[in-house]
């Protein structure tokens, strides 16, 4: 195999044959098989897509680590939200040639960052590194209402103000 660019024999199965004569005429004859794979494993991040922006805390996940050659080691696959490794928190779908992982977890409002690895069983690994953003949305958060004494009058004024937990926004509407 001396000699020859990394081009010249695909990935995939490989058959190597070798013959041999001697001096009397006889021939011999050996065939080596085996498997070469010198690319790391697909790896998709089909919920929520990448660049995305949610209204949500809840990040639904679905992703997948593939591999037609030598399959995924699915020891190997993690998923990382954050800087802390949630893939326990996924259920894992597991053939052969791909792991699909799927589940919940909770995001944070603005920036959220996925990473996802994953080997082959040649030894290649491949990184994806996705954002999603959680923007303020009004269906994660709890609302209170007021009412207010306007002096003596005896009228009053509701207000609603939304924000979340700990934590109240500008808006505030009110009626009188």
């Amino acid at each position: 195999l001396a000699g020859l660019s990394d081009d010249a024999i695909q990935d995939g199965s490989v058959v190597i044959t070798a013959s041999a004569a001697d001096y009397a005429g006889n021939v011999g004859q050996a065939s080596l098989t085996f498997l070469l794979d010198r690319k790391g494993p697909v790896v998709l991040l089909d919920s929520p897509r990448a660049g995305s922006t949610l209204t949500t805390s809840i990040i639904a996940l679905r992703v997948r680590v593939q591999d037609e050659i030598s399959g995924v080691d699915a020891s190997s696959v993690h998923v990382i939200h954050n800087g802390a490794d949630v893939t326990g928190l996924l259920t894992a779908t597991t053939t052969q040639a791909e792991v699909l992982l799927e589940g919940t977890i909770s995001g944070q409002i603005g920036r959220n960052d996925i990473a996802i690895s994953g080997k082959d069983k040649a030894g290649n690994e491949t990184i994806f590194i996705a954002t999603v953003r959680i923007r303020f949305s009004f269906a994660d958060q709890t609302r209170a209402r007021y009412q207010l004494q306007l002096g003596d009058r005896g009228g009053f004024v509701q207000t609603d103000i939304f924000g979340l937990p700990g934590r109240l926004s500008p808006v505030v509407k009110v009626k009188v």
